[in-house]
């Protein structure tokens, strides 16, 4: 009977086992900080990879999961700084036009934010074409619930989180920040306090916007096809009243900067706080590379400093 029961036992990790490696998915690795180099370099043959600022007051802690979708574990890094009980936090969104990507991508990014004071999580999320929108915005909302349910632990002040994103990552960070009041993707609505777009789209059907396969790849269809969904999808189509205080640091790149000047409108109309830091004459991925990285970051540290220290 024993070894009935083994052999049964044996024959269901095997078949198992088979279904896992048939229902695994191909990591997309087109977009990383290497291939982001190479590509760069061919016009600004100067430029180095940032490496970020170091501080003793920040520890790490990587790969923490967030949250788990069946055979996905979603993980973040944190960088804390431990001299504040209650740091202002900051949610990170990597690009990688929504198919690529980690969150390593924007840790010198994270842990120079973090020496100034801040708690910062860069987080990984489900990416196209297996996972479409909005999963990408949900991961987003799922990593802010993480943090706020271990606040003490991260030490952080969970009415003052931001959220960070750049190129693709932009356009689903500025979509949860200009939602999270609302109930399109939540029962409960989880609001940020702040958003950072870098060299992000806010509107998919725009003049401005070149948007075609790679976006109908994550919305599942293409604008001729399904333009109500292209319309949802954009973080313009959103912003109201309750839009967070907002950062712009775009390129000189017009395909970025789609919706931009229309959310500033409607962003005056309501008296909500901007700025716009651009970064002239570099390429896409500035915030990657010396010479751009340190007045990326500052711009940054100063946004957050002079919204979170006047509340």
């Amino acid at each position: 009977m024993l070894k009935k029961t083994l052999l049964f036992n044996a024959l269901v990790m095997a078949c198992t086992s088979m279904l896992f490696a048939q229902t695994t998915t191909t990591t997309d690795t087109s977009y990383t900080i290497h291939s982001a180099f190479k590509k760069a370099k061919k016009k600004y043959p100067s430029i180095t990879i940032a490496k970020g600022k170091t501080s003793k007051d920040v520890k790490a802690f990587l790969n923490a999961p967030y949250t788990i979708y069946g055979n996905d574990t979603l993980k973040l890094d944190a960088f804390i700084n431990t001299k504040g009980t209650k740091n202002p936090a900051v949610i990170l969104v990597h690009g990688g036009a929504w198919k690529s990507g980690t969150k390593e991508l924007l840790n010198p990014l994270a842990t120079t934010i973090a020496a100034h004071g801040f708690s910062c999580f860069s987080i990984n999320y489900r990416l196209a074409p297996e996972h479409q929108y909005p999963k990408a915005v949900l991961d987003v909302f799922n990593a802010l619930s993480f943090i706020k349910q271990n606040a003490s632990n991260y030490r952080i002040d969970v009415n003052k989180i931001a959220v960070l994103g750049s190129s693709s990552g932009a356009q689903v960070a500025s979509l949860a920040a200009t939602t999270g009041q609302s109930k399109l993707y939540l029962d409960q609505p989880m609001a940020l306090q702040a958003l950072i777009n870098i060299d992000g789209i806010l509107a998919f059907s725009h003049p401005k916007s070149e948007e075609g396969t790679l976006a109908a790849s994550w919305l599942g269809a293409t604008e001729a096809n399904n333009p109500e969904l292209w319309k949802q999808a954009s973080a313009l189509t959103h912003v109201d009243k309750n839009c967070p205080p907002t950062l712009f640091i775009p390129s000189d790149f017009k395909r970025f900067q789609a919706g931009r000047d229309e959310m500033i409108t409607i962003l005056k109309e309501h008296n909500i706080y901007y700025q716009i830091s651009p970064v002239h004459d570099a390429p896409h991925t500035f915030w990657l590379f010396n010479p751009w990285f340190d007045n990326v970051s500052d711009s940054i540290i100063n946004f957050l400093n002079f919204i979170f220290l006047k509340s």
